[in-house]
């Protein structure tokens, strides 16, 4: 695996692509040309594409079975990533740097509770695509909310978890209520019990945050991915 802070480029093409209109989340396939040192569910990389003019992070989106494949959802925050399926093409020149990030999913825990909001559900989806490759289970539960649903890319969410044996609770909130402590220990009630990965807006991640250290969870129990997914 990379050392953290070693500079590690990669050459690759793009294989296949394919934008989600409901959410608007360009999933991406990458296929690489030079030997790639594997990763972690949770790391991140940097993609320069032919005739971009810079690198830009993006959570990596598969698990990694030594096939040379690389998957990433983009999600379109920004002008570069609003513009990119306009612009991608099968057959593109990629650069791909990393992969970097600490979000490895280790505990201690029998149980753990993940947390996703928005494009953040990236980082879960590929710790569930590698928990299947591997076949083995984990106690896990899973709470994605998302204002933006695309019946194609909840519908690949559920089929992740479903193989990984994750147990997916599922929030529309243009339809319910944001998540917060009060639903998340409706559904979990041992949550304290259990490590809590989160990944998305920071408002959210901090608002969760306080409240369940206030509650009785243990700081060392909540880990979050600082990346800002772009």
């Amino acid at each position: 695996m990379a050392r953290i802070g070693k500079t590690l480029r990669f050459t690759g093409e793009v294989t296949d692509f394919h934008f989600h209109d409901g959410n608007s989340v360009l999933d991406v396939g990458v296929k690489l040309t030079t030997a790639w040192p594997g990763h972690a569910g949770g790391q991140f990389a940097f993609l320069k594409f032919a005739d971009s003019e810079q690198a830009h992070p993006f959570t990596i989106s598969s698990g990694w079975a030594n096939t040379g494949r690389l998957a990433f959802s983009i999600k379109g925050l920004g002008d570069y990533t609003r513009h990119l399926p306009d612009v991608i093409r099968v057959g593109q020149a990629v650069t791909v740097e990393g992969p970097y990030g600490r979000f490895d999913f280790r505990s201690g825990g029998a149980a753990q509770l993940w947390i996703a909001g928005g494009v953040g559900i990236t980082p879960f989806i590929a710790r569930m695509e590698a928990i299947a490759l591997s076949g083995e289970r984990q106690n896990v539960d899973l709470i994605y909310s998302t204002g933006t649903p695309d019946d194609g890319f909840i519908n690949e969410v559920r089929s992740s978890a479903s193989a990984a044996g994750v147990r997916l609770h599922f929030v529309d909130t243009g339809q319910e209520e944001f998540v917060d402590l009060a639903k998340v220990a409706l559904w979990i009630p041992h949550w304290r019990d259990t490590d809590v990965w989160f990944c998305g807006p920071s408002k959210f991640g901090d608002s969760l945050y306080q409240a369940m250290i206030a509650d009785g969870l243990s700081k060392d129990r909540y880990h979050r991915e600082l990346f800002e997914m772009r």
